[in-house]
């Protein structure tokens, strides 16, 4: 029984897409708070372009959502 609970229990290792996700994740967040949550997806996008980092854009309108507007 103990091994049926270990693997009813454990958890699958986070995907590629996931941690990439929370990388990203931390840089909108620093951008937003360093620009007072004025920027949308479109600017905080091109900011993570000019910091070199490969980002669709498509992908930053994904993540936007978990930053409310204040």
């Amino acid at each position: 029984m103990k091994t049926k609970l270990k693997r009813l229990t454990a958890r699958p290792p986070p995907s590629a897409r996931r941690l990439r996700d929370e990388h990203l994740t931390q840089g909108i967040r620093r951008i937003r708070e360093t620009n007072c949550s004025v920027y949308g997806s479109r600017k905080s996008h091109t900011t993570l372009v000019r910091a070199r980092h490969q980002v669709a854009r498509r992908t930053v309108e994904r993540l936007m959502p978990r930053f409310p507007p204040h």
